[in-house]
Parts: C-alpha cells; structure tokens; sequence
C-alpha cells in the first residue's frame, strides 16, 4: 500500500535500491520545509518562541498603560484595556501547547494547537479592532470639556511619559503604533498556523509510516528533542 500524501514525501517514500520496499529510508530525516527551505519543526519552533515573546511583551505593555490610565480612561476604554489582556494571556498559554509539541513531537498536541490558535486568531481580530476602536474612538464627544480635563491630569501625573500625552489626546503617532503593533501579532499568529500546520502534517505522514513498521502509538518515553 502507498501512504504517500505530499509532494515531500515521494522521494522519502520510494523503494530502496536492496529492493526490501517501502519505508526503508527513515522518513525522519526528509522533514518538509516551510517557507520554501526552513525545515518545518525549526519554523513552528521559531514562531512560537517569537510569538511568545512578543505575547508577553504586549501583556506588560498593556499593563502598564492600564495602570498609567486608570483613571483617566472611559469604561469602555478600560473594557478594552482588559480585554486586550485577557487575550494575550491565553494566547501565551495556548504557546505553551506549541512549544510541547515541538519538543515532544506531539501529534495530538499540535492538532490541539493549531485548532486553539485558529480559534484565537479569529477571537483577536474581532477583539482587537473593538479595542482600537474604544481607544481611539471619542466616546467623550459631548462632553470634550470631561476628556480635556482627564488628558489634562493625565499629563501633570507622568509629565516625562509622551507616550500617554499622545494616546490620551488620540495623536496619529499613538495611533499608528498601537495600529502597527496589532497588525504585526495578527500576521505573526497568522504565519506561526501555517508552520505548525505543516509540523503537525510532517507529524501525521510519520505516524502512518510508523503504522506501516508496527509502531501504532508514539512513545511518550523518547526523551527531549527526539
């Protein structure tokens, strides 16, 4: 039976030259590539760590501009604020499911994976443009003299901070920031599913090659980095 399913695959899969058939060469050793040449495990374990930096890095960014702006903020605006947290914290917790999978080849893992950070990048999108929205939107608009007097004491708090002069007066350079720093985690989500996509595939072709062999389960006892 031929359980060859990419175009990777073929080369790994045909007969050897001692003519004993199939599966003689190990399967291991042709990984599939993602992004034209990286092997697919070192992308998805790239991204990950990346997206985990940069997921961490946004969860304190936005802690601190929570603190900063407590009480100089909107409801709304605050809603956003925590939201923005809220996701960023499961996203560094779903990372978590990432990185076990490509230390531990885990296929069950990786499915898992893939599936929730789908689901997150979905739930992010939707969440984040209401964030951009609430936090550059002047929900204050009929009463500027109340959102005056809140950037006004905002300001004399954190005199040195221009970061919050320009998002409390809703400045073009506050916005493009906040703007470009969403932009760059949706894409980087984006493009760490794809590569844990083509992981969890390269993982699936290994599987039923190691069904072919006799072996039906993965061996939970191969060690680190097997």
């Amino acid at each position: 039976m031929d359980f060859r399913t990419s175009s990777e695959s073929e080369s790994t899969l045909a007969p050897a030259a001692t003519g004993t058939g199939y599966f003689d060469v190990d399967i291991r050793e042709k990984e599939w590539k993602t992004f034209i040449c990286i092997p697919s495990r070192f992308a998805m374990l790239g991204l990950t760590c990346l997206l985990t930096l940069t997921s961490l890095t946004s969860l304190i960014m936005g802690s601190v501009l929570y603190n900063k702006l407590d009480l100089y903020v909107t409801d709304f605006q605050q809603v956003a604020i925590i939201m923005h947290l809220f996701v960023y914290s499961v996203l560094v917790f779903f990372c978590g499911f990432g990185l076990y999978t490509v230390i531990y080849r885990s296929r069950q893992r990786g499915s898992n994976f893939c599936a929730m950070l789908l689901g997150q990048i979905l739930f992010e999108i939707t969440s984040g443009s209401i964030c951009l929205y609430f936090l550059f939107n002047d929900a204050s608009a009929s009463d500027p003299t109340a959102q005056l007097t809140r950037c006004m004491e905002a300001i004399a708090d954190t005199p040195q901070d221009l970061f919050v002069k320009d998002l409390c007066y809703r400045a073009p350079i506050a916005q493009g920031v906040c703007l470009a720093i969403f932009l760059f985690l949706w894409v980087l989500q984006l493009f760490t599913f794809y590569a844990s996509n083509r992981y969890v595939s390269q993982l699936q072709e290994e599987y039923i090659v190691d069904q072919a062999r006799g072996k039906d389960e993965e061996d939970p006892d191969a060690g680190l980095w097997k």
